[in-house]
């Protein structure tokens, strides 16, 4: 079918509006669908007309220049932006292969620790726990291992594998030494703990040789100090309860006596 100009902006360009026979009905305002076209309906992409009407536009020269010159800046910007976000990246994988490089000089500095069976105390900075599932030693369900690393003051890797905790359980007073409760102690990342373990086996990962411990217990050069943290962070939050129940007690008596 012929083309009708429909109108013309500011700029020139001229805007033409055409019937062009419906793409999915193929111009007969139907769908057919189904095994053998046992199903039909009217065609909702031309609502049942037949045809669809499409509109085209026509550029004058000056203004297709112009819009040429607008996709020229885009298309430079995003290059740049492209170029820039490679260079970032590059950037990223140097530096991650540095990393890589001194972890890797890091752990060859590693040696074994004393000999399979042995047993050791001493202190020791902890670095990281790691947690993975296994199928249970009960014979059904899972069982999380977690892996706890160490490193000695000469930088030798100390390794436990275990289904426990890497803690200790303190009883902390009161101040009146009346009432108690029990908390366990934590170390934190590249905390100075003392341990006492058994070399269970020497092994290597990554390059790096691990001594491996088990039966490992752990106490804190700063113990004390963590238990009156402990403490005062308990008394803190009595005093704060307090204050709160003292306020709820103060609004039921408004509510009540009005």
């Amino acid at each position: 079918m012929a083309k009708t100009l429909v109108k013309t902006d500011k700029n020139g360009t001229r805007y033409f509006e055409e019937k062009c026979s419906c793409w999915k009905c193929n111009g007969t305002g139907t769908y057919i669908w189904g095994a053998n076209g046992c199903y039909s309906g009217v065609c909702f992409a031309c609502e049942g007309r037949g045809y669809r009407i499409e509109t085209t536009k026509e550029f004058t020269a000056e203004h297709e220049a112009k819009l040429q010159k607008a996709r020229d800046a885009r298309n430079a910007a995003r290059r740049a932006e492209a170029e820039k976000q490679a260079e970032a990246r590059k950037a990223q994988l140097e530096a991650e292969a540095q990393r890589q490089a001194r972890i890797a000089e890091e752990r060859a500095k590693s040696e074994y620790i004393g000999k399979i069976g042995d047993k050791i105390e001493m202190a020791v900075t902890f670095k990281y726990k790691a947690s993975y599932e296994m199928p249970s030693f009960r014979g059904y369900g899972m069982t999380t291992m977690h892996i706890y690393g160490m490193e000695d003051q000469n930088g030798n890797a100390l390794v436990w594998k275990t289904s426990g905790y890497l803690e200790k359980e303190v009883e902390i007073w009161n101040k009146d030494h009346t009432q108690s409760i029990f908390r366990c102690l934590a170390p934190e990342a590249e905390e100075t703990i003392i341990i006492k373990a058994k070399i269970k086996d020497h092994s290597e990962y990554k390059g790096q040789k691990q001594t491996i411990i088990e039966r490992v217990k752990i106490s804190f050069p700063n113990e004390a100090e963590k238990i009156e943290a402990i403490r005062a962070e308990i008394e803190d939050g009595k005093e704060q309860n307090k204050k709160a129940m003292a306020e709820i007690d103060e609004m039921m008596d408004m509510i009540i006596n009005g």
